[in-house]
């Protein structure tokens, strides 16, 4: 059994390719943290993991529905596989702004709307703050994955993270290839199952 971290980002079909790794865990009598609670942790929270999913070390399967910190994981879980998804930045950007209302907070009647008054307005104060009181979709990927906010113009920095991650990464799966993806992280991570999507049902052949 290879045992599997994912880092699932945020309007990047990550809950698609987690209910292809839940199915795969009911079909292999996997242990997969899968717990909402747990999903849902942020940095603040992230000590308390134990308390609430007990000894991660025992699950076959790791979810980190947060901003990534390998440091954390690897001090409580070993993994022998780390993946991630990553979608077309203008893509995910739409599609957070229609999942958290920006279009109510900035009052705007629609995303075409808001995208005119950019062009207008300095970009990094206009998303600086959004709904809930924090940042969305400006760098959307570069931030979940640990890039803070003040180093997103410094290219150093930029290029830093992206070393980073193609060292913490064995594979970074694309929604827009999703179904080469799925077949690649197959291939890659060595799981005995193959995934194969028909229609809107996740079917799998062992």
């Amino acid at each position: 059994m290879v045992k599997l971290t994912f880092e699932k980002l945020h309007k990047v079909s990550g809950s698609t390719l987690f209910s292809l790794l839940v199915r795969l865990a009911y079909f292999n009598n996997w242990y997969v943290d899968h717990n909402p609670e747990s999903l849902a942790l942020g940095e603040e929270r992230q000590n308390s993991y134990k308390s609430i999913m007990g000894d991660i070390s025992l699950l076959d399967i790791v979810v980190q529905h947060t901003r990534w910190n390998r440091s954390f994981l690897e001090s409580n879980y070993k993994s022998d596989f780390s993946i991630t998804i990553l979608r077309d930045p203008v893509d995910t950007f739409e599609s957070v702004f229609h999942y958290v209302d920006m279009q109510k907070f900035y009052n705007v009647s629609s995303f075409q709307e808001f995208i005119r008054r950019l062009e207008f307005a300095n970009v990094t104060d206009s998303l600086s703050t959004g709904p809930y009181g924090r940042a969305y979709g400006r760098n959307q990927h570069s931030w979940s994955l640990g890039l803070n906010k003040e180093y997103y113009e410094n290219k150093t920095a930029v290029s830093q993270l992206i070393s980073k991650m193609e060292s913490n990464f064995d594979l970074v799966l694309i929604t827009e290839y999703f179904d080469e993806s799925i077949a690649l992280l197959r291939t890659r991570s060595k799981l005995d199952s193959i995934f194969e999507m028909s229609c809107d049902t996740a079917v799998l052949f062992s």
